[in-house]
């Protein structure tokens, strides 16, 4: 089976390996689909990670990118019940290699089962779905609260939905692409504005009750400070440094949550992310900009480090 490497900042290269068997409890699943997470595998292809995050040198061999996928289930681990050969599930980077790959190994209880007619590609973002999830139920009762997404790239746009499903009276999206700020109006933002727009800084002044940072930005998490009136939650991660105005923190008595990953019970969440897709309550076939053979990955990341695609999937050639 074929599978991408990540050998050293900078270079990428496609490796066969042996076909994975499962034991007792695993699934191998033959992949459909695996989306690229851009700020994850952008710092990894870069070697931009700091040490402190995941040791020196990562990703240290194998150095097997990719998080997020769904595919169908090609084998079954004699103790496994509750899945069939052929079913289509999604899948997490939890337990195992990397998801850019055609075959992965997994223990049951980390994949879920999607409907048969679900599109892979919309499945593959049930990963970053529940990690969203995770951060908008650390808000609380959003009912009638009012409310701002900072960033709108895929996991913004998946908070737009979520805090909107939630109750909020409004949501207002920032983001300094137009085309993004036009999609989070599609599903379910009041308004939007560009960030980064000259008087922004002034209009964004303590407009929100709540905001969900997700861009993963120094500046965009400093302005965030500034626009939340009561309660902050730090979704998107950055490694560079952040200045914050204490005053500003101290008289609002703002408080501050960090939203990681998928929580304390990542399955759990995992589980009612996979819920709310195959129910059609959250749209994220929209999200997806474009499907690419594994062969273009380089091209894939290009294209995301330019916001040029919003989310790209990644499809092996046999599927």
């Amino acid at each position: 089976m074929r599978a991408i490497q990540v050998v050293a900042p900078g270079e990428v290269r496609i490796v066969e390996l042996p076909e994975p068997s499962p034991g007792p409890e695993q699934v191998l699943l033959r992949v459909r689909a695996s989306a690229i997470c851009t700020a994850h595998e952008l710092k990894v292809f870069h070697g931009q990670y700091p040490p402190s995050m995941f040791g020196e040198g990562y990703p240290a061999p194998p150095g097997f990118p990719g998080h997020e996928a769904a595919g169908e289930t090609a084998a079954v681990g004699s103790g496994v019940t509750g899945l069939a050969v052929g079913q289509l599930v999604a899948t997490t980077g939890i337990g195992g290699a990397g998801t850019h790959a055609e075959l992965l190994l997994r223990q049951a209880d980390c994949v879920a089962p999607i409907p048969a007619d679900a599109d892979p590609a919309a499945a593959a973002l049930c990963e970053p779905l529940g990690c969203v999830l995770h951060a908008v139920e650390l808000a609380g009762d959003l009912t009638g609260r009012t409310l701002a997404v900072a960033g709108l790239g895929p996991t913004g746009l998946i908070a737009v939905q979520l805090v909107r499903r939630a109750g909020a009276a409004s949501v207002l999206g920032l983001d300094p692409v137009a085309e993004r700020r036009e999609l989070a109006e599609t599903l379910g933002a009041d308004h939007t504005l560009d960030p980064t727009a000259p008087g922004a800084p002034g209009e964004l002044e303590r407009v929100a009750e709540v905001v969900i940072e997700c861009s993963g930005n120094a500046r965009s998490v400093e302005q965030s400070f500034r626009t939340a009136a009561r309660l902050l939650v730090i979704f998107g991660y950055t490694s560079d440094p952040i200045q914050v105005d204490q005053s500003v923190w101290f008289h609002r008595e703002l408080e501050i949550r960090n939203a990681r990953i998928l929580g304390e019970d990542p399955m759990g969440t995992f589980g009612q992310a996979v819920g709310l897709f195959a129910t059609g309550q959250i749209d994220l076939a929209s999200l997806v900009s474009c499907r690419l053979p594994f062969e273009r990955y380089e091209e894939a990341l290009a294209l995301l480090a330019e916001r040029r695609a919003l989310k790209v999937v990644l499809e092996p050639a046999s599927s």
